[in-house]
Protein backbone atom coordinates (compact mmCIF):
# COMPACT_ATOMS: atom_id res chain seq x y z
CA UNK A 1 0.00 0.00 0.00
CA UNK A 2 1.95 3.02 -1.25
CA UNK A 3 -0.45 5.66 0.12
CA UNK A 4 -1.96 6.58 3.49
CA UNK A 5 -5.39 6.39 1.86
CA UNK A 6 -4.77 2.80 0.79
CA UNK A 7 -3.58 1.81 4.25
CA UNK A 8 -6.60 3.44 5.89
CA UNK A 9 -8.94 1.59 3.53
CA UNK A 10 -7.26 -1.75 4.36
CA UNK A 11 -7.63 -1.08 8.09
CA UNK A 12 -11.34 -0.24 7.70
CA UNK A 13 -11.86 -3.49 5.77
CA UNK A 14 -10.39 -5.42 8.71
CA UNK A 15 -7.33 -6.49 6.72
CA UNK A 16 -4.81 -5.33 9.35
CA UNK A 17 -4.27 -7.19 12.62
CA UNK A 18 -2.29 -6.25 15.72
CA UNK A 19 -1.05 -9.24 17.70
CA UNK A 20 -3.60 -11.42 15.92
CA UNK A 21 -6.60 -9.16 16.56
CA UNK A 22 -8.28 -6.85 14.04
CA UNK A 23 -6.91 -3.33 14.39
CA UNK A 24 -8.52 0.02 13.76
CA UNK A 25 -7.30 3.47 12.80
CA UNK A 26 -7.27 4.55 16.44
CA UNK A 27 -5.15 1.64 17.73
CA UNK A 28 -2.10 2.73 19.73
CA UNK A 29 1.01 0.69 18.93
CA UNK A 30 3.62 -0.42 21.47
CA UNK A 31 7.15 -1.72 20.97
CA UNK A 32 7.03 -5.44 20.21
CA UNK A 33 3.55 -5.42 18.61
CA UNK A 34 3.15 -7.65 15.56
CA UNK A 35 1.29 -6.04 12.66
CA UNK A 36 0.04 -8.25 9.84
CA UNK A 37 -1.85 -7.79 6.59
CA UNK A 38 -4.35 -10.61 6.09
CA UNK A 39 -6.49 -11.71 3.17
CA UNK A 40 -10.16 -10.78 3.41
CA UNK A 41 -12.80 -12.99 1.83
CA UNK A 42 -14.86 -10.72 -0.39
CA UNK A 43 -17.69 -11.58 -2.72
CA UNK A 44 -16.56 -11.36 -6.35
CA UNK A 45 -18.60 -9.26 -8.79
CA UNK A 46 -21.43 -11.02 -10.60
CA UNK A 47 -20.28 -12.58 -13.85
CA UNK A 48 -21.21 -11.16 -17.24
CA UNK A 49 -20.48 -13.17 -20.37
CA UNK A 50 -20.68 -10.13 -22.62
CA UNK A 51 -18.03 -10.42 -25.38
CA UNK A 52 -14.68 -8.83 -24.58
CA UNK A 53 -11.61 -8.43 -26.79
CA UNK A 54 -8.36 -9.25 -24.96
CA UNK A 55 -5.35 -7.67 -26.68
CA UNK A 56 -2.66 -8.97 -24.29
CA UNK A 57 -2.49 -11.09 -21.15
CA UNK A 58 0.22 -12.47 -18.86
CA UNK A 59 0.38 -13.51 -15.20
CA UNK A 60 0.33 -9.91 -13.94
CA UNK A 61 -1.70 -7.74 -16.32
CA UNK A 62 -4.12 -7.81 -19.22
CA UNK A 63 -4.96 -5.26 -21.90
CA UNK A 64 -8.57 -5.30 -23.09
CA UNK A 65 -10.77 -3.19 -25.33
CA UNK A 66 -13.57 -1.64 -23.27
CA UNK A 67 -16.78 -1.30 -25.30
CA UNK A 68 -18.40 2.12 -25.55
CA UNK A 69 -21.25 2.63 -23.08
CA UNK A 70 -19.88 0.17 -20.51
CA UNK A 71 -19.00 1.74 -17.13
CA UNK A 72 -15.80 0.50 -15.48
CA UNK A 73 -17.45 -0.04 -12.09
CA UNK A 74 -20.32 1.17 -9.92
CA UNK A 75 -23.87 0.17 -9.05
CA UNK A 76 -24.73 -1.01 -12.54
CA UNK A 77 -24.86 -4.31 -14.39
CA UNK A 78 -22.92 -5.13 -16.30
CA UNK A 79 -19.78 -3.12 -15.66
CA UNK A 80 -16.32 -3.82 -17.01
CA UNK A 81 -15.57 -5.53 -13.68
CA UNK A 82 -18.44 -7.99 -14.27
CA UNK A 83 -17.22 -8.69 -17.81
CA UNK A 84 -13.60 -9.18 -16.68
CA UNK A 85 -14.66 -11.83 -14.16
CA UNK A 86 -16.35 -13.70 -16.98
CA UNK A 87 -13.22 -13.77 -19.18
CA UNK A 88 -10.04 -13.64 -17.05
CA UNK A 89 -9.36 -16.28 -14.40
CA UNK A 90 -7.21 -15.91 -11.27
CA UNK A 91 -3.47 -15.74 -11.91
CA UNK A 92 -1.11 -18.37 -10.49
CA UNK A 93 1.11 -15.67 -8.97
CA UNK A 94 1.42 -15.73 -5.17
CA UNK A 95 -0.01 -12.21 -4.83
CA UNK A 96 -2.83 -12.73 -7.34
CA UNK A 97 -6.16 -10.99 -6.87
CA UNK A 98 -9.14 -13.32 -6.58
CA UNK A 99 -10.50 -11.63 -9.70
CA UNK A 100 -9.04 -9.09 -12.18
CA UNK A 101 -9.03 -5.44 -11.08
CA UNK A 102 -9.42 -2.36 -13.33
CA UNK A 103 -6.18 -0.38 -12.98
CA UNK A 104 -7.51 3.08 -13.93
CA UNK A 105 -10.56 5.01 -15.15
CA UNK A 106 -12.17 5.42 -18.55
CA UNK A 107 -15.46 7.25 -19.07
CA UNK A 108 -18.40 4.94 -19.72
CA UNK A 109 -19.16 6.45 -23.18
CA UNK A 110 -15.49 6.11 -24.23
CA UNK A 111 -14.29 2.92 -25.89
CA UNK A 112 -10.76 1.62 -26.18
CA UNK A 113 -7.65 0.15 -24.61
CA UNK A 114 -7.77 -0.51 -20.88
CA UNK A 115 -5.21 -1.93 -18.42
CA UNK A 116 -6.23 -4.67 -15.98
CA UNK A 117 -4.24 -5.79 -12.92
CA UNK A 118 -4.19 -9.50 -12.06
CA UNK A 119 -1.82 -9.22 -9.07
CA UNK A 120 -1.45 -6.86 -6.13
CA UNK A 121 2.08 -5.88 -7.12
CA UNK A 122 0.99 -5.01 -10.65
CA UNK A 123 -1.90 -2.86 -9.44
CA UNK A 124 0.24 -0.98 -6.93
CA UNK A 125 2.96 -0.22 -9.50
CA UNK A 126 0.48 0.70 -12.22
CA UNK A 127 -1.28 3.20 -9.97
CA UNK A 128 2.08 4.74 -9.11
CA UNK A 129 2.99 4.90 -12.81
CA UNK A 130 -0.29 6.70 -13.56
CA UNK A 131 0.38 9.12 -10.70
CA UNK A 132 3.82 9.91 -12.11
CA UNK A 133 2.46 10.25 -15.69
CA UNK A 134 4.65 7.37 -16.88
CA UNK A 135 1.86 5.78 -18.93
CA UNK A 136 1.30 7.46 -22.28
CA UNK A 137 -2.23 7.30 -23.68
CA UNK A 138 -3.41 8.21 -27.16
CA UNK A 139 -7.01 8.99 -28.11
CA UNK A 140 -8.91 9.74 -31.30
CA UNK A 141 -11.93 12.03 -31.38
CA UNK A 142 -14.33 13.41 -33.98
CA UNK A 143 -15.04 17.03 -33.13
CA UNK A 144 -17.24 19.86 -34.38
CA UNK A 145 -15.74 22.68 -36.42
CA UNK A 146 -12.44 23.28 -38.19
CA UNK A 147 -9.57 22.76 -35.73
CA UNK A 148 -5.95 23.97 -36.14
CA UNK A 149 -3.35 21.54 -37.50
CA UNK A 150 -1.91 21.16 -34.01
CA UNK A 151 -2.66 22.65 -30.62
CA UNK A 152 -1.84 22.36 -26.93
CA UNK A 153 -4.78 23.14 -24.66
CA UNK A 154 -3.85 24.49 -21.25
CA UNK A 155 -7.06 25.04 -19.31
CA UNK A 156 -7.07 24.36 -15.54
CA UNK A 157 -9.71 21.85 -14.44
CA UNK A 158 -11.08 21.59 -10.90
CA UNK A 159 -8.47 24.09 -9.73
CA UNK A 160 -5.56 22.00 -11.07
CA UNK A 161 -3.29 22.34 -14.08
CA UNK A 162 -4.35 20.29 -17.11
CA UNK A 163 -2.85 19.96 -20.56
CA UNK A 164 -3.97 18.18 -23.73
CA UNK A 165 -2.13 18.17 -27.04
CA UNK A 166 -3.71 17.24 -30.36
CA UNK A 167 -3.07 17.03 -34.09
CA UNK A 168 -5.74 17.24 -36.78
CA UNK A 169 -5.63 14.10 -38.95
CA UNK A 170 -8.51 14.75 -41.35
CA UNK A 171 -11.47 17.05 -41.94
CA UNK A 172 -14.76 16.71 -43.83
CA UNK A 173 -17.42 19.27 -44.64
CA UNK A 174 -20.63 18.97 -42.63
CA UNK A 175 -24.10 20.44 -43.17
CA UNK A 176 -24.75 20.98 -39.46
CA UNK A 177 -21.22 21.85 -38.34
CA UNK A 178 -19.64 23.22 -41.54
CA UNK A 179 -16.65 20.95 -40.73
CA UNK A 180 -15.96 17.82 -38.71
CA UNK A 181 -12.36 17.26 -37.58
CA UNK A 182 -10.67 13.95 -36.77
CA UNK A 183 -8.09 14.47 -34.01
CA UNK A 184 -5.40 12.36 -32.40
CA UNK A 185 -4.87 13.47 -28.79
CA UNK A 186 -2.25 13.00 -26.08
CA UNK A 187 -3.40 14.15 -22.62
CA UNK A 188 -0.50 15.19 -20.39
CA UNK A 189 -2.56 15.07 -17.20
CA UNK A 190 -5.44 12.96 -15.95
CA UNK A 191 -8.30 15.17 -14.81
CA UNK A 192 -11.89 13.91 -14.88
CA UNK A 193 -13.39 14.15 -18.40
CA UNK A 194 -10.28 16.11 -19.38
CA UNK A 195 -10.35 15.64 -23.15
CA UNK A 196 -14.10 16.24 -23.37
CA UNK A 197 -13.95 19.39 -21.24
CA UNK A 198 -10.85 20.76 -22.97
CA UNK A 199 -12.26 20.38 -26.48
CA UNK A 200 -15.58 21.84 -25.42
CA UNK A 201 -13.70 24.71 -23.76
CA UNK A 202 -12.06 25.77 -27.05
CA UNK A 203 -15.34 25.57 -28.97
CA UNK A 204 -14.84 22.14 -30.57
CA UNK A 205 -16.91 19.68 -28.53
CA UNK A 206 -16.76 15.97 -29.36
CA UNK A 207 -19.56 14.68 -31.56
CA UNK A 208 -22.14 12.79 -29.51
CA UNK A 209 -21.13 14.26 -26.14
CA UNK A 210 -24.35 14.55 -24.13
CA UNK A 211 -22.61 16.25 -21.22
CA UNK A 212 -20.30 18.83 -22.82
CA UNK A 213 -21.53 18.94 -26.42
CA UNK A 214 -24.57 20.20 -28.27
CA UNK A 215 -27.95 18.48 -27.86
CA UNK A 216 -28.63 18.32 -31.61
CA UNK A 217 -25.32 16.55 -32.25
CA UNK A 218 -26.14 13.23 -30.58
CA UNK A 219 -26.90 10.44 -33.05
CA UNK A 220 -29.07 7.56 -31.89
CA UNK A 221 -27.07 4.38 -31.44
CA UNK A 222 -23.70 6.00 -32.24
CA UNK A 223 -22.67 7.30 -28.81
CA UNK A 224 -19.59 9.42 -28.08
CA UNK A 225 -16.95 9.75 -30.80
CA UNK A 226 -13.97 9.35 -28.46
CA UNK A 227 -11.74 6.26 -28.29
CA UNK A 228 -8.57 5.30 -26.41
CA UNK A 229 -6.49 3.93 -29.29
CA UNK A 230 -2.93 3.74 -27.94
CA UNK A 231 -0.97 2.78 -24.82
CA UNK A 232 2.74 2.93 -24.11
CA UNK A 233 4.28 2.02 -20.74
CA UNK A 234 6.78 -0.19 -18.92
CA UNK A 235 5.49 -3.51 -17.62
CA UNK A 236 4.93 -3.03 -13.86
CA UNK A 237 6.65 -6.31 -12.94
CA UNK A 238 9.19 -7.06 -15.70
CA UNK A 239 10.11 -3.54 -16.82
CA UNK A 240 9.58 -4.51 -20.47
CA UNK A 241 8.53 -1.67 -22.78
CA UNK A 242 4.99 -2.29 -24.02
CA UNK A 243 3.17 -0.55 -26.86
CA UNK A 244 -0.40 -1.26 -27.94
CA UNK A 245 -2.65 0.28 -30.56
CA UNK A 246 -6.04 -0.50 -32.08
CA UNK A 247 -7.67 0.74 -35.28
CA UNK A 248 -10.03 3.68 -35.32
CA UNK A 249 -13.57 2.48 -34.50
CA UNK A 250 -15.61 1.82 -37.62
CA UNK A 251 -18.31 4.29 -36.56
CA UNK A 252 -15.82 7.18 -36.99
CA UNK A 253 -15.22 6.34 -40.65
CA UNK A 254 -18.92 5.70 -41.31
CA UNK A 255 -19.94 9.05 -39.82
CA UNK A 256 -17.30 10.91 -41.87
CA UNK A 257 -18.42 9.15 -45.06
CA UNK A 258 -22.04 9.98 -44.30
CA UNK A 259 -21.22 13.66 -43.71
CA UNK A 260 -19.28 13.76 -47.02
CA UNK A 261 -22.24 12.31 -48.92
CA UNK A 262 -24.74 14.71 -47.35
CA UNK A 263 -22.49 17.69 -48.13
CA UNK A 264 -21.99 16.53 -51.72
CA UNK A 265 -25.73 16.04 -52.18
CA UNK A 266 -26.43 19.53 -50.81
CA UNK A 267 -23.87 21.21 -53.10
CA UNK A 268 -25.19 19.32 -56.13
CA UNK A 269 -28.77 20.40 -55.34
CA UNK A 270 -27.61 24.01 -54.96
CA UNK A 271 -25.97 23.89 -58.36
CA UNK A 272 -29.15 22.54 -59.95
CA UNK A 273 -31.30 25.28 -58.46
CA UNK A 274 -28.89 27.93 -59.71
Amino acid sequence: YPTRKGIKKAIKLGAVTINGEVGNTGSILKPGDTIALVAIDRTPPAVSNRPLKIVYIDAHIAIVVKPAGLPVSGNFFPTLENVLVGHIHKSDEIDAWQWPHPAHRLDAPTSGLFIVARTRTAEMKLREAFRLRQIQKTYHALTMGSTPQSCIIRIPLDGKEAMTGFQTMDQVRSIKNDTLSLLVLQPQSGRKHQIRRHLSGIGHPILGDKLYGRPNQVFKGEGLFLAATGLEFSHPCTGESLTFSIPLPEKFLKRMQKEKKMWHRKTQNNLKTE
